[in-house]
């Protein structure tokens, strides 16, 4: 009868490929009408056979060093003919002057004793400027611990490096602990910047990718007060401009410094080509502000600045810090 109808044949044929799909629309009608917890299975108990077949710890069988995204040949890093910044050649001279680092810590300290003056101030809001200013420390630190010349503080670098990361990953939440870690470490930071000796844990383990330093907002939050309050107003006019001379160049080399930064390999959209194109006309572009002011050429100061901030708002309309 069926070979006659062709019409039903199509429909049961049909049906059966609707059939998954009723079911799974079905199951999970009856899981949003449950009440209570949910009961799970319990994870699977594996025998002699099944373990002599499958080893139970696969990351035993691999062999070599683990790939490290800065070390990818052609990658980001490679900007300018420069090595990565995980590799210790790379000359953060280019970017950065031993002053500005050496500036950025002392200035870190100040603003933590701002954020943090009390537990109830912390837990209010100033976890948040916490985190920012700890995050933005633990790259400096990471920088000075890479530096191509002289600056102060390299021997402890990788040690505070590792305390103040960890510091801004905790400020995430205001607590009584990340209070206490805070105040922890800005006495240990007040010492160090005094000269006194600093119990830093042994380092020996590799540079560590810078994803994993500091999250990426709270450094873009440090690269956005930088340009508004310091780089900017320090080239609104001839005035200012002769005045903030100095703390307007030292803002540029942040900028650029952390504009560099946000282009490793391992962090988020670093594989998008129109991310890295703001991210490098970022960097370039305080470069250009940087020259401009040590030569006096306002204008050519203010091109710059306006560029910076151009990429960085047409930054955050596409992405999401």
């Amino acid at each position: 009868m069926m070979q006659d109808r062709p019409d039903i044949r199509k429909f049961i044929s049909g049906t059966m490929l609707l059939l998954p799909a009723l079911l799974l629309l079905a199951s999970i009608a009856l899981a949003q009408k449950q009440v209570g917890p949910i009961r799970r299975a319990r994870p699977p108990i594996f025998d002699q056979r099944t373990e002599d077949v499958f080893s139970p710890n696969a990351v035993e069988l691999l062999q070599g060093t683990p790939p490290r995204y800065g070390n990818v040949p052609g990658a980001i890093g490679d900007i300018d003919n420069q090595p990565s910044p995980t590799d210790s050649k790379f000359s953060w001279s280019a970017l950065v002057s031993r002053e500005t680092l050496e500036d950025a810590v002392k200035r870190g300290l100040v603003r933590l004793r701002l954020a943090a003056p009390s537990s109830s101030t912390f837990k209010s809001g100033g976890y948040q400027q916490a985190r920012k200013e700890f995050s933005f420390l633990a790259v400096v630190f990471g920088v000075i611990h890479q530096y191509d010349g002289d600056v102060r503080w390299k021997d402890a670098s990788q040690g505070m490096q590792l305390r103040l990361s960890r510091a801004g990953l905790n400020c995430k939440v205001a607590t009584d602990n990340s209070y206490k870690e805070t105040v922890t470490r800005m006495e240990g930071l007040a010492l160090l910047i005094r000269g006194a000796n600093v119990d830093i844990e042994s380092m020996d383990r590799p540079i560590p990718l810078w994803s994993e330093v500091a999250d990426r907002s709270p450094l873009m939050s440090q690269l956005e007060q930088a340009l508004d309050e310091q780089l900017a107003p320090g080239v609104a006019n001839s005035t200012e401009f002769g005045r903030q001379n100095q703390q307007a160049l030292a803002s540029a080399e942040v900028i650029s410094m952390l504009a560099y930064v946000i282009q490793q390999p391992d962090y988020e959209y670093a594989q998008d080509s129109e991310y890295l194109e703001y991210a490098k006309t970022m960097m370039e572009q305080a470069k250009h502000a940087k020259n401009a002011i040590r030569d006096q050429q306002l204008s050519e100061a203010q091109a710059a600045v306006g560029k910076i901030r151009k990429s960085c708002n047409a930054c955050h309309g596409d992405y999401r810090s």
